[in-house]
């Protein structure tokens, strides 16, 4: 009898030092992989587009239900922003540590110079969907955005007035990038790949 109750209490020792051993391998390799959950813990909405200032303390999220979040540490800690809308937001941009624009579904642009304390819609005279935003790397003043069915808009005053430019395209564009004020590409479904030098 007493044999069996060692026995018994041995080997539940042995399978609880190896369930504990089990879950702490797992959390030992969590910690090694580099990624961890920052704050704040999950909102609820889905986020499209993560930038940062080039000090890369200075940054924004976006996502659906129009979320902004925001950090100042590295992205250590993040806070909620006010937004004035409550549509997707998809693209993001961020000139420096105090200006940045978001562009999202229904032709959205939201643009803020005070860090994000207070975001203002844009109007761009567009209802398609806007799936990036990028400026010029030498003028901070020129930008494009692009969307579906080739939907592409220019600003030249840094975000505050949108034009709409010819694309050629009903594809829907899903990203666009700039070398200066008059090279630029845009990419989309079905193999898009647009080019511009003018």
């Amino acid at each position: 009898m007493l044999r069996r109750c060692i026995f018994a209490v041995t080997l539940a020792g042995c399978i609880l030092l190896i369930l504990a051993g089990g879950f702490a391998l797992p959390a030992a390799r969590a910690q090694t992989r580099g990624w961890l959950w920052q704050n704040p813990l999950p909102q609820g909405n889905a986020i499209s587009a993560i930038r940062f200032a080039s000090d890369k303390m200075h940054g924004w999220a976006v996502g659906s239900d129009g979320a902004i979040l925001r950090t100042n540490d590295g992205g250590f800690e993040w806070e909620t922003q006010n937004s004035p809308v409550s549509s997707t937001l998809y693209g993001l941009y961020v000139k420096d540590e105090k200006r940045a624009l978001a562009v999202g579904a229904r032709g959205i642009v939201l643009t803020t110079t005070n860090g994000g304390e207070k975001w203002t819609i844009r109007l761009t005279g567009s209802r398609e969907h806007l799936y990036s935003v990028a400026f010029a790397p030498d003028d901070k003043s020129c930008g494009w955005a692009v969307g579906t069915h080739g939907v592409i808009l220019k600003t030249k005053d840094g975000g505050n007035n949108w034009s709409p430019l010819a694309s050629n395209t009903k594809a829907h564009l899903f990203s666009v990038s700039f070398a200066d004020k008059h090279t630029g590409a845009a990419v989309g479904e079905r193999g898009a790949l647009l080019l511009t030098t003018d």
